[in-house]
């Protein structure tokens, strides 16, 4: 059985979150034996736990995004020659807030690629972008948890009468 770790860096309040907590769901389904780390605590605490993870006896590590958290996992389990697929699901660098998060985003998002084996997306711009550093890129559609997202009535009326 492979043993894959799968690193989500961010906390809940991201849809990235949401969308790598379905891709874990997906791969223990399809019979992978799946470590899921997800972000708690600083940086800091983030980063060591997910070194000490790569440092670990995983067959591949599945990372959630190129960023200063997933970065030196990656570089870890490439030096033990374990491959590294990302889902690179947007481009960080114009999301951050701060100049120094955009450069340390846009950063990552050159380094990154050097370090993968292999991308996941669900956009044809990431798509486009992984496949000029010829790396093998597979879109992975975007969906939504019909648990999460139900509209009441009173609320899809409101959003349309602001459209009328």
């Amino acid at each position: 059985m492979i043993r894959l770790l799968a690193v989500n860096s961010l906390d809940d309040r991201y849809g990235s979150t949401y969308r790598m907590r379905a891709l874990e769901r997906l791969l223990r389904q399809d019979g992978y034996a799946v470590t899921y780390l997800e972000g708690e605590g600083g940086p800091t605490r983030r980063l060591l736990t997910v070194l000490r993870a790569a440092c670990g006896e995983h067959d591949v590590l599945f990372a959630q995004k190129f960023n200063p958290v997933t970065l030196p996992a990656m570089a870890v389990m490439r030096l033990r020659g374990r491959p590294v697929v990302v889902d690179w699901d947007d481009l960080d660098a114009g999301l951050q807030g701060t100049p120094l998060r955009r450069w340390l985003a846009a950063a990552s998002e050159w380094i990154g690629p050097a370090l993968a084996t292999a991308i996941t997306t669900h956009s044809e711009v990431i798509r486009d972008r992984a496949s000029d550093r010829r790396l093998p890129v597979y879109l992975v559609p975007q969906g939504f948890d019909e648990e999460l997202f139900r509209p009441s009535e009173e609320l899809r009326r409101r959003a349309r009468a602001r459209f009328d």
